[in-house]
Formats: structure tokens, sequence, C-alpha cells
């Protein structure tokens, strides 16, 4: 079993570990020092958020996009993405898809262009056309995923 209370790889949780029978953090927690918290509303999962949890969530997905887990072998956790193949020629269509997919199109038009610019980055040459369009499909994921508009929706 992966370890998942790991700060620098994973999501800052592990079966059975939580710090008290209210699971790991407060219903009624109100996040301090931000527009949901000016605002009066509760943001529960945020009370587990740091800057070390933060990216041990992008390292923990990174490791699953590119399928570099302990569990690579097994078929459960072997993502597909003959979809975005198909659009990794095309970064503008390939953004728009995964925007659509990762963030219900709530990302900002910055992020888009940043996104793209870093996908049209990855040259696609005949002699490794395969590996090259997979690595634009996992750059592409991989910067939704860590994009706020992925972790907060609207």
């Amino acid at each position: 079993m992966r370890d998942t209370s790991s700060a620098s790889t994973a999501l800052a949780q592990r079966p059975f570990g939580s710090p008290s029978v209210f699971n790991f953090y407060r219903p009624g927690y109100v996040a301090a020092g931000t527009l949901t918290g000016e605002l009066g509303l509760t943001a529960p999962e945020f009370q587990i958020v740091n800057e070390g949890s933060a990216i041990g969530f992008g390292n923990f997905m990174t490791d699953y996009i590119i399928n570099d887990t302990p569990f690579r072998d097994r078929d459960t956790f072997n993502a597909s993405y003959a979809t975005e193949l198909a659009l990794a020629d095309d970064a503008d269509a390939l953004v728009d898809h995964l925007a659509l997919l990762l963030t219900g199109n709530q990302v900002t038009d910055a992020s888009r262009a940043s996104i793209a610019n870093a996908i049209e980055a990855i040259g696609i040459r005949q002699s490794d056309e395969a590996a090259e369009r997979l690595s634009r499909v996992h750059l592409a994921i991989i910067m939704f995923v860590n994009d706020p508009s992925f972790t907060v929706t609207y």
C-alpha cells in the first residue's frame, strides 16, 4: 500500500490516520485570510492545505498522470489518454478539451495561454512522434491539475 501521508509526494492523509473522529478537518472550518473567509463561507477541505500539502498533491498527481506509481502494472490505475493523444497536435484543441474536463471551463485565459504555450514548446518530430505526443498530453494535464481552477470550482 502506498504511503499517502508523505508531505512531498502525497495527499497529507492516509487511511485510518485522521487526527480525530471527525476526520481530517472540521466541517465548519473558515479559511483565514481568504475571500471565502471574508464572506464567512466554510471551506473544510482547505483546513489541511498548506505549502507542503499543495506541493505533495502536485507530485502525487504527477506520478499518476505519467503512470509512475507502485500500481502502474495494475489495470485499475492506468489512465487511457486516447482522446487527448488524438488532440496532441493542436495545443488549443487539447487545452479546450482538458479545460472542460478538468475545470468545467473555469480556467483563466492566462492559464489557457500558458498551458498552450508550454505544449507547443514540445515539438513533434516524426522520429519520436508517439512519445512527444504523450509528453504534450502529460504536461497539459499536469499543468491543469496544478492550476487553481482545478482545485477550486465556482
